[in-house]
């Protein structure tokens, strides 16, 4: 798909601020665009799972496997830190499945969109610093 057949003027305005506030390319302004937009995406339908889970709890039903059921990693992570925030004692369990729910949220999901757009800034540092930054490392002249 051609850039000019989804972006709008509206768009095409947003990456010119882009590129003008944070020294990137074309290319990087749109990933950056594209970016922003999919974690606001992702926040919004992550809140809507957490609204529902919280609606939810105490509903769930006996399938029978009772405590044969293997937790996936994220589940006891989630409910190793839930039992952690109620045994400090000041918070109760809702505060404490909300910590859990986002804890593991970032820990999935956010921290990825972190890294991508840290790559995107160490891009125009490499680009606008091609020598580094900061002092030169200290360097020992050999006797002779």
């Amino acid at each position: 798909m051609e850039q000019g057949e989804w972006m709008n003027e509206q768009v095409k305005q947003e990456i010119e601020d882009l590129r003008r506030r944070f020294g990137f390319e074309e290319q990087e302004a749109v990933a950056f665009w594209h970016l922003r937009e999919a974690r606001g995406l992702i926040v919004e339908m992550l809140l809507a799972d957490e609204g529902a889970h919280e609606s939810n709890e105490g509903e769930e039903e006996d399938d029978g496997e009772g405590e044969d059921v293997i937790l996936s990693d994220s589940a006891a992570f989630a409910e190793s830190i839930r039992r952690i925030t109620e045994s400090i004692g000041q918070v109760g369990p809702d505060i404490a499945n909300s910590i859990a729910f986002r804890v593991e949220t970032e820990a999935r999901i956010l921290q990825h969109f972190a890294a991508l757009h840290r790559e995107l800034g160490m891009r125009v540092l490499r680009r606008s610093y091609p020598d580094g930054w900061g002092q030169e490392p200290f360097v020992e002249e050999e006797e002779g």
